[in-house]
């Protein structure tokens, strides 16, 4: 079984390689592995008469809310340390965008506790494998842990949902020393 995501993913114009696609991601994360099901079957941005549909292009038709001075509250001539950058009062652009995934149940609909206990490695095994990869998944909470059925009734754990996930620059190794005290 599947379902489709469709979601509007920002459009990251500065520094893309640090905000791959959630498509893009899932590449990365199952390349080199005999994982079944994979994280995403296929995955496009929607495109309308050969224009990717945007929030900014097609929806707003480039058109930005001007600053503008309140009554009674004009505009000052020099900007302030605490005034807000105008640059962060322009909206952020959002592709359109479908994502094709196997569905699991949620962790929260587990049958026993052997079931729930036994899908915890393949979580923590999926964070480090990412980890390893680069892929830092900002949003791991029990909504995005999934349970997924292998064939003769087993089951096995997926972390799911990359769509606020970052691409880390380089790694950095951090180790944790404990002391008895």
């Amino acid at each position: 079984t599947y379902v489709l995501k469709r979601y509007w993913r920002p459009i990251r114009v500065n520094n893309p390689e640090l905000y791959p696609t959630e498509g893009e991601i899932y590449e990365i994360l199952d390349d080199g592995l005999d994982l079944e099901p994979k994280h995403a079957i296929a995955y496009h941005d929607i495109e309308i008469d050969g224009e990717i549909d945007s929030t900014l292009k097609l929806i707003r038709r480039n058109l930005v809310a001007q600053h503008y001075e309140r009554r009674g509250k004009p505009l000052p001539a020099k900007r302030t340390k605490t005034d807000p950058d105008p640059s962060a009062l322009l909206p952020e652009d959002r592709c359109h965008t479908n994502i094709l995934m196997p569905m699991g149940e949620s962790i929260r609909r587990f049958c026993n506790s052997l079931e729930l206990l036994s899908c915890f490695p393949d979580y923590i095994r999926e964070q480090k494998r990412s980890h390893d990869k680069l892929i830092i998944h900002r949003d791991a909470n029990i909504g995005n842990l999934l349970i997924f059925e292998r064939s003769k009734g087993t089951t096995f754990g997926h972390l799911m949902d990359y769509d606020h996930a970052k691409k880390a620059k380089e790694k950095i190794d951090i180790t944790f020393h404990i002391r008895d005290l």
